[in-house]
């Protein structure tokens, strides 16, 4: 069973992008300023880098006066030497006084399930990826602004946007898209009307438009479904609120599942969502809509007017439509086929012999195994990042997902919190962020056989 609160995937010699959001080769956890990790169900760290073997950076590394705490059980495969405290030494153990790291992390734990994505793990509740389902309805968005007045009738019902495939098009008059990211020109934006669970597919990515907005998902499955240009699958103003329709503290609803993925995406090696928008997109060929970073791109700094509340599929697979029922309690989904490293389409395994065309190992001359996988080649070799700010009213529920050769990149002064479960490559911690992990009801279940004496 996977319970913990936190599972980095990334091994030593798994890269990640060029930017300074990018955690590095290699490192798993990256902390610097004022920024808090609080995962009270245990953390998994699978990187073996560490300072013994010459690097200056190891699996985790704190900086500034960032720490790890009201962690149980922080497991890596690594040696002590994997874990970096603030001032360059082995990760301090005598928090709270001093320390960065309160209870201690336990090194050497050999490799296994442990440290392997638990969604691919070869098991009777194996995930594919997520299948899309085709909405069989068209939203050309002229100009890209979206409004309840600015697209055609089929595609809005009692104020709320209704299940289609949505695009930036050239006018009312001519639906040939521009690729261009759609922007939301009305003050309060719905999705769903409460009748059930919807499919939504955008190509082109969002942006919303200067000044407070508030945006609600109903329940359904919305896919970004890449962008152009190396935008953002989602940018988001200071001052946006961001919820679903569930009332109070309690989930309701059937929940969302937010996919980010491109124009190309493949779920189990012979479906793809190209099918569905080439017949939508007049000239969807043309567009090349690829990668872009997923989650919510926040524009400028903190503000005390953003919010963002999110619960995930309903913990209830029977609540569930068959097609994502076995995808109960993910919020976030990333593609695994945005990641540095190259996962098999077909059963979700990491391909390290032989590489294909020509790709090579990620360390060109070192045995190819499961720490020395195929490289993956990108456009864009930052899309694998998944951003999301700290605000002081951020509340999220259900799993987050990135494959192995992902990162997620957490910046702001506020806190993330509530029943998240975080899989992911690497974590990397910029500003003051505090990330509280409190897990969900519900763990991945994983079926082993075993001898019981």
């Amino acid at each position: 069973i996977f319970n913990a609160s936190l599972d980095l995937l990334n091994r030593e010699n798994d890269p990640s992008g060029t930017t300074n959001t990018a955690p590095g080769t290699g490192v798993d956890l990256n902390i610097q300023g004022s920024g808090i990790v609080e995962a009270p169900g245990g953390m998994l760290v699978a990187s073996k880098l560490n300072t013994a073997g010459g690097s200056s950076t190891a699996a985790a590394n704190l900086g500034g006066t960032g720490s790890v705490t009201n962690t149980p059980f922080s497991l890596f495969r690594g040696p002590d030497s994997a874990c970096i405290g603030n001032g360059g030494n082995i990760c301090d153990k005598s928090m709270p006084t001093k320390g960065d790291w309160m209870q201690p992390p336990t090194p050497n734990r050999p490799d296994g399930n442990t440290f392997q994505d638990p969604t691919t793990l070869p098991t009777s509740s194996t995930k594919t990826q997520p299948p899309v389902t085709n909405p069989n309805n068209v939203c050309p968005v002229p100009g890209g602004t979206l409004t309840v007045k600015n697209v055609p009738s089929n595609c809005v019902g009692g104020g709320s946007f209704l299940p289609g495939i949505y695009y930036a098009s050239v006018s009312s008059k001519d639906n040939t898209g521009t690729g261009a990211q759609l922007v939301f020109g009305d003050k309060t934006t719905t999705f769903g009307n409460g009748s059930g669970f919807g499919n939504y597919v955008f190509a082109g990515g969002f942006t919303t438009s200067a000044g407070n907005q508030t945006i609600t998902f109903g329940s359904g499955m919305y896919v970004f479904a890449g962008t152009t240009n190396n935008n953002p699958e989602f940018v988001v103003d200071n001052g946006t609120t961001i919820n679903d329709q569930n009332k109070g503290n309690t989930q309701s609803t059937q929940g969302e599942l937010l996919l980010y993925t491109s124009g190309n995406y493949n779920w189990d090696g012979s479906n793809t969502i190209a099918t569905m928008l080439t017949a939508a997109i007049p000239n969807f060929a043309q567009l090349s809509f690829q990668y872009g970073q997923g989650g919510f791109t926040f524009k400028g700094g903190n503000n005390s007017n953003t919010s963002m509340t999110l619960y995930g599929l309903n913990p209830d697979p029977t609540t569930l439509p068959p097609s994502v029922a076995n995808y109960h309690d993910f919020l976030f989904w990333q593609d695994r086929a945005n990641s540095t490293v190259l996962y098999s389409p077909t059963d979700g395994s990491i391909v390290s012999s032989p590489c294909p065309g020509s790709t090579t190992n990620e360390v060109p001359g070192l045995p190819a195994n499961i720490n020395n996988p195929c490289k993956n080649s990108l456009n864009n070799p930052d899309s694998p990042q998944m951003n999301l700010f700290a605000t002081p009213n951020t509340n999220l529920n259900g799993y987050l997902y990135q494959p192995r050769g992902a990162w997620l990149n957490l910046q702001g002064g506020g806190k993330i919190g509530g029943p998240l479960r975080i899989i992911t490559g690497a974590l990397q911690l910029g500003g003051g962020p505090t990330v509280i992990l409190t897990g969900t009801s519900a763990p991945i279940t994983v079926t082993e056989t075993a001898l019981i004496e």
